[in-house]
C-alpha cells in the first residue's frame, strides 16, 4: 500500500507541468536586484503576496546545508546591528550555495552565465550591507506587522522576481526548470542497491528520495535500518 502511495504521489505531483513550491507565508521579501547581465543594481523590500507563491518557487531542502532548494530563502532578523550583519551574510551565502546548485541544470551557456555574474556579485560587502541595512528598515517599521512576520531573502532580474516565468522570460522558465530537477535528483547521491523497504525488492535504493525519507537522526524511533543513515532506505 505505502509503494502505491508514492507512486500516485509521484503521478500527481512530480507529473505536472505546473509544479507546486512549498505554500509559504510572510511579511516582506527583501531582493537583491540585478541587471540583465548579472551585475548588482541595488536592494529593494517588497511586501509578501501570497498570490506570488508561484513567483517566490519556495522550496525546502532535506538537509539544512543550504536549507532551500529554490532562491528564496527566510532570513531572520537580528537584535542589532552587528547581528543583521551577521544574519545577512550567514544568509547570502546559503542563497550562493542553493544557486550554484541551479546553475549545475542550466543548460544554456547565456543564462549560465549571468547566474555565474549573479552567484559572484553576491559575495561582495556592498550586497551584504544593503541586506543588513534593510533587515533593520523592516524591523523598525511598525505598519506592516502581520500574523506571520516571516521575512524572506530572494533575487531579481531588474525588479521582477527570477522565478517569474510570466514576466522573467526564458531565463526565469531556466531556473524553475532547473530547481525542479535539482528538487527531483535530490538524494541522488545516497543511492545504492539494497533491499527497498517499501516493496520488498533488491534494488537501486535511497533514504533521501521523495517522496519518502525513511530516517531522523535526531527522532530515536523514527528510521529504518537502526540509527545508521548508510542502513536506512
Amino acid at each position: 500500500d505505502l509503494a502505491r502511495i508514492g507512486e500516485y504521489y509521484i503521478e500527481q505531483l512530480w507529473g505536472k507541468k505546473d509544479f507546486v513550491p512549498d505554500p509559504i507565508k510572510g511579511r516582506n521579501v527583501i531582493c537583491i536586484d540585478f541587471d540583465s547581465n548579472g551585475n548588482y543594481n541595488k536592494t529593494n523590500i517588497i511586501g509578501f503576496n501570497e498570490s506570488d507563491i508561484n513567483k517566490y518557487f519556495f522550496l525546502e531542502a532535506k538537509s539544512n546545508n543550504p536549507p532551500v532548494l529554490s532562491l528564496t530563502i527566510k532570513i531572520y532578523p537580528g537584535k542589532n546591528e552587528a547581528e543583521n550583519r551577521t544574519n545577512a551574510e550567514k544568509t547570502i551565502n546559503n542563497l550562493r550555495k542553493s544557486l550554484r546548485g541551479v546553475i549545475e541544470y542550466i543548460q544554456s551557456d547565456e543564462y549560465r552565465q549571468i547566474l555565474q555574474n549573479i552567484h559572484e556579485h553576491l559575495d561582495s560587502d556592498v550586497v551584504m550591507d544593503d541586506v543588513a541595512n534593510k533587515l533593520a528598515e523592516i524591523m523598525e517599521d511598525n505598519t506592516l506587522e502581520r500574523e506571520d512576520n516571516t521575512i524572506y531573502l530572494s533575487i531579481t532580474i531588474n525588479n521582477v522576481l527570477i522565478c517569474d516565468r510570466e514576466q522573467g522570460g526564458g531565463l526565469s522558465q531556466a531556473v524553475v526548470d532547473a530547481i525542479m530537477q535539482k528538487y527531483l535528483n535530490e538524494g541522488e547521491k545516497a543511492k545504492g542497491k539494497g533491499l527497498c523497504f517499501v516493496c520488498g525488492e533488491y534494488k537501486e535504493v535511497s533514504g533521501d528520495l521523495s517522496p519518502y525519507t525513511f530516517y531522523s537522526l535526531d527522532q530515536p524511533g523514527y528510521i529504518v535500518g537502526g540509527h545508521h543513515k548508510r542502513y536506512a532506505y
